[in-house]
């Protein structure tokens, strides 16, 4: 089975311990007759991206497998939501010039501008969200200008692992990634005055 030597890099695929199948037709090569050495070749790989303009409003198009990439799947439809949240939020501020605040008019203003997006995602973006959740929504934009300590340590180094993917390394995120930690949050209500110290927003 010579002929292999003289061929362009093959994929492989189904590896096992001691042996693997590759992506090629071999039933006209000469018969095995002995083991080889195999060498491993990395191939490039080019990936395209689209513009946020076009992704904003068709999360789910730029997906490979078209669907929004769900870090947890307790919450399959977090995603989509979340992304709406935000879209409202960069509207909110288009608009006003600012970030809502925790107020119940620029929540309502918040809830009616994610309603309307989610109406033109669905008609006209074939996205799949029937309808929005206020309480994600409104958290969304409750936090809109705050500066959480941990999450943005989080934030930070998956940024930096996505930097250190575009020498070409890794494959890199595509295309959105929405993560949240609304769980963490208090039920009640609390006293969120300054104390004039670290912990203050």
């Amino acid at each position: 089975m010579t002929e292999l030597n003289d061929l362009d890099p093959v994929e492989i695929y189904d590896c096992r311990a001691y042996d693997f199948k590759l992506k090629i037709s071999t039933s006209s090569f000469g018969a095995y007759t002995r083991q080889g050495i195999v060498e491993d070749k990395k191939v490039p790989k080019t990936i395209e991206f689209k513009s946020l303009e076009d992704t904003i409003k068709d999360p789910v198009g730029c997906s490979p497998d078209g669907m929004l990439l769900t870090p947890d799947l307790k919450y399959f439809d977090r995603p989509m939501q979340l992304h709406v949240g935000i879209f409202a939020v960069h509207a909110f501020r288009e608009e006003f010039d600012r970030n809502p605040e925790n107020t119940d008019a620029d929540m309502e203003k918040i809830v009616q501008s994610a309603k309307a997006i989610c109406e033109d995602l669905k008609e006209n973006h074939k996205a799949q969200i029937d309808t929005i959740d206020e309480v994600i929504i409104k958290n969304t934009a409750r936090f809109a200008s705050c500066s959480i300590t941990s999450m943005s340590a989080f934030l930070g180094g998956f940024i930096a692992q996505e930097i250190v993917k575009y020498t070409g390394k890794y494959t890199p995120l595509r295309q959105w990634f929405h993560y949240d930690t609304f769980e963490s949050l208090p039920e009640g209500e609390v006293d969120r005055t300054p104390r004039d110290c670290r912990y203050d927003d």
